[in-house]
């Protein structure tokens, strides 16, 4: 499930402007392909962030990463077209600090995270001591 959608992208960002973005062929329209492309790369950039701290894809999206993705998307559309500007250079550089703050825990989502092991994970599971130990300091330099 993609975190935003062409509809999403239009309200940020004006629909002539995504079929000059996208139109490569000179249909006159939007080429919805190529804006999914966007948002699915967007959405891997999202997810390799957040995927240290939370479940994804994520189920529910919170408001913040469907930010992101619009974002990230409009970004990777005028990259696909090398139209770079400093404003949009420096758009991407603020979401990818705000993902980077939202990896380390200083910026949240609203969303539980997955719960850590507990100890109670690994009741099946048989504890060893340093006494079971195959290979020693002593067994390993007399090779």
């Amino acid at each position: 499930m993609a975190y935003c959608t062409q509809t999403d992208i239009i309200k940020e960002l004006p629909e002539a402007k995504l079929k000059e973005l996208t139109d490569d062929e000179n249909l006159g329209a939007v080429n919805a392909a190529r804006v999914t492309e966007a948002i699915a790369k967007a959405d891997s950039i999202i997810d390799a962030y957040c995927g240290g701290r939370y479940q994804i894809p994520f189920t529910s999206v919170p408001q913040v990463i469907k930010t992101l993705s619009v974002s990230l998307s409009i970004y990777n559309l005028y990259k696909r077209r090398g139209r770079m500007s400093n404003t949009l250079q420096d758009q991407y550089t603020k979401d990818v600090k705000l993902l980077e703050a939202i990896s380390k825990g200083v910026v949240t989502l609203g969303v539980q995270p997955p719960p850590t092991d507990s100890p109670a994970d690994y009741a099946d599971y048989e504890a060893v001591d340093d006494t079971d130990r195959t290979f020693t300091k002593t067994t390993l330099t007399n090779f």
